[in-house]
């Protein structure tokens, strides 16, 4: 008998499978086939919320690209680890990426999301590129929220297509993003961070 599983993670299925007999055939012939019921057990891994151990308890981290995906994934995460969020995000569309960006409605629902974990957040319309705005937005989550622990610079898009063949301003708008995007959230990081021995961490 397999251990037994917690009856949420796991569900018993009916199946039909093919059984050889163990019979001993005549020479030359293939042993009988027949067909009979077992039952098998599927196990489903959930996430199981209980599991998480508050590693970031009391910290405040900064998320840039938090609308949507990897973004909001992270913010999450951290908040049911035990962090308050400095959330940023464009919410706009950029003429020569050519797939539908984050809206403020993908803000709003992070910014839901990660208060139903109990967990504060401050969130921003702010553009990566430029410093000015991400800074402001970093000093207020900063004033509202006391610290800055965490800085996920995650903010990025794609073009595709061959290097040369690439328009001179999609080539622009990827390194403007892609590049000097993750290098502006840690800059003011020095001033903000929270007080000797705080954990910072850039990404």
């Amino acid at each position: 008998m397999p251990a037994a599983v917690p009856a949420r993670e796991a569900a018993m299925t009916q199946q039909a499978v093919t059984v050889l007999v163990p019979e001993h055939p005549a020479a030359g012939e293939k042993p009988a086939r027949t067909s009979t019921t077992c039952w098998t057990q599927h196990t489903h891994h959930e996430r199981d919320d209980s599991t998480m151990t508050g590693r970031v308890e009391g910290k405040v981290a900064f998320i840039t690209g938090a609308a949507r995906g990897q973004g909001r994934s992270h913010a999450l995460t951290l908040a049911r680890e035990g962090a308050d969020i400095i959330a940023v995000d464009l919410c706009a569309q950029i003429g020569s990426v050519p797939y539908p960006m984050a809206t403020q409605e993908d803000l709003a629902q992070t910014v839901k999301e990660v208060e139903a974990t109990g967990r504060r957040i401050v969130a921003t319309v702010a553009d990566v590129r430029d410093y000015d705005a991400l800074k402001q937005a970093l000093d207020e989550g900063v004033a509202q929220l006391g610290r800055l622990d965490i800085v996920s610079a995650n903010a990025g898009i794609t073009s595709y297509g061959r290097a040369e063949d690439l328009a001179e301003q999609t080539w622009r708008d990827m390194i403007d993003v892609d590049l000097t995007g993750e290098w502006q959230p840690p800059r003011p990081r020095s001033r903000t961070c929270g007080p000797p021995g705080a954990a910072g961490r850039s990404s």
